[in-house]
């Protein structure tokens, strides 16, 4: 009886200190929106997508993360994963429309980079 006590204690313990999906996904887009924190919030994202991977609001914002550290291949290929999500989910159009302007960003400025001597494929 004593060792189940202590388990609902430790579970208890543990129950405080878990930080809800939701919490994390909000910490990311404050890291990204202080534009200084971007590993940060690349890292918080990452480990939502090893929880859920089908939060197409996470890849979007993992994609945008990843924009702006001008990891445009990387972008890339998180907003491909997006938009078969979505079509897999029912194809939300307002979603498709989001992920459309955010890869035509994408590719805008990965063609600028390239254009202005930013280095190899990114």
């Amino acid at each position: 009886e004593e060792e189940e006590e202590e388990e609902e204690r430790a579970a208890e313990f543990k129950g405080e200190y878990d930080v809800s999906f939701e919490f994390r996904f909000e910490t990311a887009k404050l890291l990204l929106e202080l534009d200084e924190n971007t590993d940060e919030a690349i890292d918080v994202l990452e480990g939502l997508l090893e929880e859920r991977d089908n939060v197409i609001d996470v890849w979007h914002l993992l994609a945008l993360a990843h924009h702006g550290c001008c990891n445009f291949d990387r972008a890339l290929e998180l907003l491909a994963q997006a938009e078969e999500l979505n079509e897999r989910q029912g194809g939300n159009e307002a979603v498709s429309a989001d992920l459309l302007d955010l890869r035509a960003a994408v590719e805008d400025s990965r063609a600028k980079w390239r254009e202005g001597g930013g280095g190899g494929p990114r």
